[in-house]
């Protein structure tokens, strides 16, 4: 069994300006079809969750209470993905 999870195809996933914070480099031109196939590859699975929602602050961006960076989750933000799987845990049945 695999447990994946995808975020929408939406380009508040993933700002380029987070990325060049974190990493100190400009953005592949081409991030957000990368991103994009990489989600539809996700959905394919026989198991994922989509735990984008969960993260976006009311600006539609991630929010920082759970990621330093904008991009990767905390703690707080792994503490949360271990809630939604164990809130789904009846799918992996």
């Amino acid at each position: 069994m695999h447990l994946t999870y995808a975020v929408e195809n939406d380009e508040r996933s993933v700002y380029p300006a987070n990325l060049q914070n974190a990493f100190h480099t400009p953005s592949d031109p081409n991030w957000y079809a990368k991103l994009q196939q990489i989600n539809e590859y996700i959905k394919r699975q026989e198991f994922f969750i989509d735990i984008e929602p969960y993260f976006y602050d009311t600006q539609g961006a991630m929010d920082y209470g759970f990621s330093v960076d904008g991009i990767h989750p905390d703690i707080r933000g792994k503490m949360l993905i271990g809630e939604l799987i164990s809130k789904n845990k009846n799918l992996f049945k």
